[in-house]
């Protein structure tokens, strides 16, 4: 069990309004000796304990941060359970961040989880979407994070949910003065940046880890952008080169978590050659969308990359985007059933009749 001493004797030095000088003086050290407390280079010799809990008014407990070790176990707990939580049942992981939330109002990480939990609830779906009806309650605890936490990604992850949340609300002024704030540049990233202080093979393996992540970022582009395009064929084709560049970028089927793009663009396509009465085309897709979705569900456990570029690079099945009681094949079955009840598109209900 880790102690917390040194963050208990600064923070009950500071909410007393107490110098070191002045606390040095209460129980007989230098002052040189409560700085090297405070900044965890030393403890105070064990026969100061009580005097220091007596000159702060709390138990020895307290000082030691004992009680502290106590709640983060606990509070480790309770995370545990949400990540072993399914991550589409989102009932479920609300009710236990709720219930750590209120077990622990002022543990940042407790307040982290439960925003999070607040802003994905409804999120896999279709609505109405937790930025939506939680607002309220995001707007309150995301600010409370950001005018008094002093954790960097807390304060950036807070600053994310509210832009989405003032985004539904079209208060886009708001929004945009929070956007303004995040970096520039993509690559001004953690893992970029440790590339600086690695060698050999710890610095290849980063490097086939930030390109990864950088390749997941461009493929959600890539699929994103078509939807806005008026034109069915400009879409279609664009919808296509991405569809080649995710196939040109791995080998020898080696798509992993890619699997699950592969199969949203399928059925995009699917959609698109629905509207154009080409059938054969979205019958087509829709197969092979398919067909990708029902080699994303077949993962489990720890995927493995071997293509050139990512080869040892690592994806974590079991904490996945799906839960027992949906998969990625029943998410494009939805896309598809949508799809052809619009578009009246035989050939797409003949696919799903052969599903069932």
């Amino acid at each position: 069990m880790n102690l917390y001493i040194a963050e208990s004797i600064r923070r009950l030095r500071r909410e007393r309004g107490v110098t070191q000088e002045r606390l040095a003086e209460a129980v007989g050290v230098t002052t040189q000796a409560v700085s090297k407390w405070e900044r965890g280079e030393a403890y105070p010799d064990i026969t100061l304990v009580l005097p220091l809990a007596e000159y702060f008014g709390v138990r020895a407990d307290t000082l030691l941060g004992v009680d502290k070790a106590r709640d983060e176990a606990r509070i480790a707990e309770y995370i545990s359970r949400i990540n072993a939580s399914s991550k589409h049942d989102n009932a479920e992981t609300l009710r236990l961040a709720r219930e750590m939330y209120a077990e622990f109002p002022n543990d940042w990480d407790a307040i982290g989880q439960y925003i999070t939990a607040l802003w994905s609830e409804n999120l896999y779906a279709g609505g109405p979407f937790g930025w939506v009806t939680n607002g309220d309650e995001i707007i309150r605890l995301c600010t409370r994070v950001r005018e008094e936490c002093t954790v960097a990604w807390l304060r950036f992850s807070a600053a994310h949910h509210l832009i989405d949340v003032y985004r539904a609300r079209g208060e886009l002024d708001k929004a945009a003065e929070l956007v303004s704030e995040f970096p520039g540049m993509y690559l001004y990233t953690a893992p970029e940046l440790r590339l600086g202080l690695l060698k050999g093979d710890e610095w290849r393996a980063q490097y086939r880890e930030t390109i990864q992540r950088t390749f997941d970022h461009l493929v959600t582009k890539l699929r994103n952008l078509p939807p806005s395009v008026t034109d069915i064929e400009a879409r279609a084709a664009m919808y296509e080169k991405c569809l080649a560049v995710i196939e040109l970028f791995f080998e020898d089927g080696d798509f992993g978590v890619m699997y699950q793009e592969l199969a949203l663009v399928c059925c995009q396509l699917a959609e698109c050659y629905a509207e154009l009465g080409r059938g054969e085309n979205a019958a087509e897709f829709a197969a092979r969308g398919l067909g990708y979705a029902e080699r994303y569900d077949a993962i489990s456990g720890v995927y493995t990359y071997t293509s050139m570029f990512v080869s040892g690079v690592t994806a974590d099945f079991d904490n996945g985007l799906y839960g027992p009681s949906r998969t990625c094949v029943s998410e494009q079955l939805e896309i598809l059933e949508r799809c052809a009840d619009k578009f009246a598109c035989r050939e797409l209900t003949a696919v799903l009749e052969s599903c069932k």
